[in-house]
């Protein structure tokens, strides 16, 4: 269809498996080669990791982080927890069919959430932000490029005709705003951010155009999680708080605090799930690396 679409769909979409719990974007551990990332590498890669996920579900964990990388230069700003914000893309584009990404989506992200980011906060429900003036470093997430545009996009850019540094400039604004903040340094912090990257159960994808019950879905997440909604109607993110180390290493989901504004759950009883606008026709769109 053409246009914008805020109902419900006739025909039901395709099933497709969530990536399983533990299982994340990265290299195989004992792999010493990073996952490829010059144009070509790029280019023969990303269209195997997305069917490798949308036929089986699986990923290869990533190689832990060397100590000697892992810590940044300043010390790490106090902070209590993690905030892990996660998109669908469909409603995140309603508003704004015409940037790139919206008008070419990802099959991927028609039944699978993105990451946002992964946030330092504080129970009281203040945050630390830009907690130093430390610049993104491109090379820092060389190794996980396919991962990151599939997992972490920038829909306002196009990653085939727009500059590199337009296309990376959401992950330069989430680094400097709050990676800064977290105590890693840039190749741990996107690395744990994959790493903490809220699986989409196969109901989300089922409701694609529908409409779902609120216990339903929660339930379907395994708990634990905080559904965000556009309207007050349209399911819009899904944020989890995930506890840290004093070296400000994520570790696990717990229960948000009830006080959280950020964390409370504004949707009604039953969820709409948008669609894109315009329907794809049932093509990859993998991003070129010339």
């Amino acid at each position: 269809s053409t246009g914008k679409f805020r109902g419900l769909l006739i025909s039901p979409s395709l099933d497709k498996s969530p990536c399983p719990p533990n299982a994340v974007p990265g290299t195989s551990k004992g792999n010493t080669k990073p996952a490829p990332h010059s144009p070509l590498g790029i280019l023969l890669f990303f269209p195997l990791l997305v069917v490798t996920i949308m036929t089986t579900g699986y990923l290869i964990k990533a190689a832990p982080i060397d100590q000697a990388s892992r810590h940044a230069s300043t010390e790490r700003v106090k902070f209590d927890f993690y905030l892990v914000a996660s998109t669908y893309q469909p409603e995140f584009c309603y508003k704004h069919d015409d940037w790139p990404g919206c008008k070419k989506p990802d099959q991927f992200w028609q039944t699978h959430l993105t990451i946002h980011g992964l946030w330092p906060q504080n129970r009281n429900g203040t945050y630390p932000t830009s907690c130093s003036n430390e610049d993104f470093d491109p090379n820092s997430i060389a190794g996980y490029l396919p991962q990151m545009l599939i997992f972490w996009p920038n829909v306002k850019a196009d990653y085939s005709t727009d500059t590199k540094q337009s296309y990376t400039s959401f992950w330069a604004h989430e680094w400097e705003k709050h990676g800064t903040c977290s105590g890693l340094s840039q190749k741990e912090y996107f690395h744990q951010a994959l790493n903490h990257y809220i699986h989409t159960p196969p109901l989300l994808g089922r409701s694609y155009g529908k409409s779902v019950a609120r216990e339903d879905l929660l339930n379907s997440f395994g708990g634990q999680v905080v559904l965000r909604c556009a309207g007050n109607a349209y399911l819009e993110e899904v944020r989890a708080c995930v506890s840290s180390d004093n070296d400000g290493v994520p570790l696990e989901r717990f229960d948000c605090p009830p006080d959280m504004e950020d964390a409370q759950t504004n949707c009604p009883e039953t969820i709409k799930i948008s669609k894109f606008h315009e329907e794809m026709d049932g093509e990859l769109v993998v991003p070129s690396t010339q």
